[in-house]
């Protein structure tokens, strides 16, 4: 009997306002912000290739056409495709929603263009991808509320909570293509996110966003082209 193998794309968000980093005084793209000697951008591509999708759909906005100059001329091997969001940015799944004729039909991992993630969640062998949706969550102590939290007790995800829900929180997903259906009929990514059962994995051990360690002033202004 022949296996039959589900084609999965890799989804990255890069369409935000970098507003934190307006309030520092930098104008820079964020997604070109350097960690550990590179564009941060890189880890969210480097994570996808890895993970063998057949192809990454980057969702941006008008003013980022540097980072996409960056990413073709450094990945210009790679089947990456450049979709411009429209409208109001800000609300995450609209800029998901904006990729939805792109991975239809699809598996699909997702990735958060302004963050850093060690190991490759997508990658390690003890996964367990039981359910249509599945979160890769890392333990943060100290500003949990920052993030979409694991509430344990009920297994719902909150959503930046002004109170501790639990140090659990997610930072990023894969989903198959009924759940890519499901997301068309909802407001907010934590509404589609608590409206099905999903399986959340702590197999994150290191987990930067890139804005909160600007805002910290922990690294400097700068970014690479």
């Amino acid at each position: 009997m022949k296996t039959v193998i589900e084609k999965k794309v890799g989804l990255i968000v890069a369409a935000g306002m970098s507003r934190r980093l307006k309030e520092i005084g930098n104008h820079e793209v964020k997604e070109m912000i350097v960690w550990k000697n590179k564009p941060i951008i890189d880890n969210s591509i480097n994570s996808l290739l890895q993970a063998k999708v057949s192809k990454i759909i980057i969702v941006i906005r008008t003013g980022k056409e540097s980072l996409i100059e960056y990413i073709k001329r450094k990945y210009s091997h790679e089947n990456i495709h450049f979709i411009y969001q429209e409208g109001e940015i800000g609300n995450l799944i609209d800029a998901i929603k904006t990729s939805y004729l792109h991975v239809r039909g699809y598996n699909v991992l997702f990735r958060m263009a302004d963050t850093f993630i060690e190991p490759n969640p997508f990658v390690q062998k003890n996964i367990q991808n039981k359910t249509s949706l599945n979160l890769f969550c890392f333990y943060e102590d100290n500003e949990a509320h920052n993030y979409g939290s694991i509430d344990i007790n009920t297994h719902q995800v909150v959503d930046k909570s002004k109170k501790f829900v639990s140090n659990i929180c997610w930072g990023a997903l894969s989903w198959d293509k009924n759940f890519t259906e499901k997301l068309i009929g909802y407001e907010e990514l934590t509404q589609v996110i608590n409206s099905v059962s999903f399986n959340y994995e702590i197999n994150i051990q290191s987990f930067i966003d890139i804005g909160n360690e600007l805002a910290k002033n922990t690294i400097n202004h700068k970014a690479i082209f």
